[in-house]
């Protein structure tokens, strides 16, 4: 599947929103200059600002930028929070029944966000910079390496991946490696999941994962939500 995206708006400025089943998803154009975070800070609440304030310019800006597009998600999708700072695993802390992920590449970054109880996933990778194949034996577990022939089909099992584990660290509150999953997307946007964690993930957990590329083969954006069952 395929969505269109802008890819020559300003810096900061909404590149794409899409209402995905898993939830509302909103892109934000980054600059290609990292100091490039300039005024855009001044669209900040003051906690989120100050944080900003002290990180690197690199890091500034991508950290401008999903939070631009987190606060573009929750606006569109009718949900309130105050500053969204980071947990301390990382994640964007959000208040109870507002669940949320960020991501974010050279020149795009990525908000998901959903009203209730489940735990979300976002990633997004760009075809403008492909690594080397050989990343695949970090990447796939055993079962998946024979089915992955193009380092295009890579990205998508790796940001599938990523997604997937942004929504699972709630659940485990652990790095999961690589090949401690297997994906199978579809060319429609569906994707099979094989959980094999060690040690295993709680009982009752509904893991959904959606993937779609972005137009004119740009790139591949991923979410997951993951419900706990009762």
């Amino acid at each position: 599947m395929r969505f269109c995206y802008d890819p020559g708006v300003g810096a900061f400025e909404v590149a794409f929103v899409r209402a995905l089943p898993h939830g509302l998803c909103v892109g934000v154009a980054l600059p290609e200059e990292d100091a490039g975070s300039g005024a855009a800070l001044g669209r900040l609440l003051p906690a989120e600002r100050a944080f900003a304030d002290a990180l690197a310019p690199a890091r500034r800006t991508t950290f401008v930028g999903g939070r631009l597009a987190l606060r573009e998600a929750l606006v569109r999708a009718r949900l309130e929070a105050p500053a969204v700072l980071p947990d301390a695993r990382g994640a964007p802390s959000l208040p109870a029944g507002i669940a949320g992920s960020i991501s974010h590449k050279r020149t795009l970054a990525v908000a998901l966000v959903a009203p209730g109880q489940a735990t979300l996933g976002v990633d997004v990778e760009l075809f403008d910079r492909l690594p080397r194949f050989d990343i695949a034996r970090h990447v796939l577990a055993d079962d998946e390496l024979a089915e992955v022939t193009d380092v295009r089909q890579l990205l998508v099992r790796f940001s599938i991946k990523e997604a997937l584990y942004k929504a699972i660290d709630p659940h485990v509150h652990r790095y999961v490696g690589f090949k401690e999953v297997t994906v199978r997307p579809s060319p429609d946007g569906q994707v099979s999941v094989a959980l094999r964690l060690v040690p295993p993930a709680p009982d009752g957990l509904d893991v959904s994962c959606l993937w779609e590329r972005l137009d004119a083969d740009a790139g591949v954006l991923a979410t997951a939500r993951i419900r706990q069952g009762a």
